[in-house]
């Protein structure tokens, strides 16, 4: 696959990603590694995370929202709580995903389109999901400046 079809298939800009995950509370998050782990598979060919492993993150995302939702209305403790737990596990689990992707990444832009495309570790758990993105799309960019160097 392309670095131009990479970007097209991927089809989202980060700036509107994140402020789509703000207005959905999450809800998007989970959606978009979803299909940016679709994404991988097309190129890379290597699972990334099971099926099971989406599940469970919309599984965690929804009962965040229904913990924190009643929190909010009851203002009860113990919601708070197992929201922010809940919080964590899907956190964990985004930044896990994350570094997982950022391998795939790496290797596909070495192995098929000839460069090392090095990716930050720091931005990649710091901003996870919305670094992928970013990065994927940013793969058209970065083999254009290697042929462009190779060139001259």
């Amino acid at each position: 696959m392309l670095p131009e079809e990479i970007k097209k298939e991927n089809n989202l800009g980060t700036g509107k990603f994140v402020l789509l995950n703000i207005f959905t509370i999450n809800i998007f998050f989970a959606y978009r590694i979803s299909v940016m782990t679709d994404v991988i598979r097309s190129f890379s060919g290597e699972r990334i995370a099971s099926e099971a492993f989406k599940y469970v993150m919309f599984v965690c995302v929804a009962f965040y929202i229904l913990f924190f939702g009643s929190n909010l209305s009851t203002g009860a403790d113990d919601d708070g709580f197992a929201a922010f737990l809940l919080s964590l596990a899907f956190s964990g689990m985004a930044i896990y995903w994350a570094f997982q992707a950022k391998t795939k990444i790496e290797l596909y832009c070495l192995k098929e389109l000839g460069f090392p495309y090095k990716m930050n570790g720091f931005y990649t758990f710091l901003f996870s999901a919305f670094y992928i993105n970013y990065c994927l799309n940013d793969i058209q960019n970065e083999s254009i400046k290697h042929e462009y160097l190779k060139k001259s």
